[in-house]
């Protein structure tokens, strides 16, 4: 099986092992959100990272962020900021920027919130996009957006990596860490995995393909498509 050795490497002990859930890039896509999210047997103590570009191209990011939003009441949401996130904040600062954001699928979110101003976006999601986070650090893990640069410490990271980096094949950080990250589309349709990195960026901008999550305690991942499919491994 193609993540044999990954799931080889789930841990040993038999207590309880609080979940790191981790979801790819999502784009606007509330339905398969809400699909994988029913999917997936989240625990109370869970903790969920979204990797970033949770809004944009696709016809409801509003209705992502409610989901984001209603999940935060239940469990522990870390949400990181993606390229589309930092474009949208750029905007909103400048309206030089604003084209560009507008042509990378910003007006489809614009759409969705039927905001004709940014002040028609709720307090609450410009809450969210503001305090996101560039990377999530564990013991065992680093989440990021979309790539990093493998020989220098979190800290000493440029924004412009985390945000735009492509993923171009396996990471293995400096310190030895797991890397999960999302941003390159992977045309497959399944994670591009290797011995110390995962890209989990799945769904096309289309909307029609799988949205992925990968749970980190026991190193499966779970997804959904836009048939109401569902598949693990």
């Amino acid at each position: 099986m193609l993540y044999q050795y990954f799931l080889h490497e789930r841990a040993k002990s038999p207590e309880k092992v609080m979940a790191i859930w981790v979801i790819g890039d999502i784009h606007g896509h509330s339905k398969q959100l809400e699909q994988l999210l029913d999917f997936l047997p989240l625990a109370s103590d869970d903790t969920i990272v979204f990797l970033g570009d949770v809004i944009d191209r696709g016809p409801d990011s509003a209705g992502v962020l409610r989901q984001i939003h209603q999940l935060g009441q239940t469990h522990e949401v870390i949400f990181l900021r993606g390229n589309h996130e930092a474009m949208l904040l750029q905007a909103r600062r400048s309206r030089d920027n604003l084209p560009f954001w507008i042509e990378c699928g910003g007006g489809a979110t614009l759409d969705s919130y039927r905001a004709k101003r940014f002040e028609d976006i709720p307090d609450e999601d410009w809450s969210l996009f503001e305090t996101s986070r560039l990377y999530y650090e564990t013991a065992e893990a680093i989440f990021v957006h979309a790539n990093l640069d493998p020989n220098l410490p979190m800290n000493d990271q440029t924004e412009s990596d985390l945000l735009w980096r492509f993923y171009n094949g396996p990471i293995h950080h400096r310190s030895g860490k797991f890397v999960v990250c999302g941003h390159t589309m992977q045309a497959s349709g399944l994670p591009a995995l290797s011995e110390h990195s995962v890209c989990i960026d799945t769904l096309p901008e289309s909307g029609e393909g799988w949205l992925t999550a990968v749970d980190c305690a026991r190193k499966t991942f779970w997804q959904v498509d836009h048939r109401g499919g569902r598949r693990m491994s």
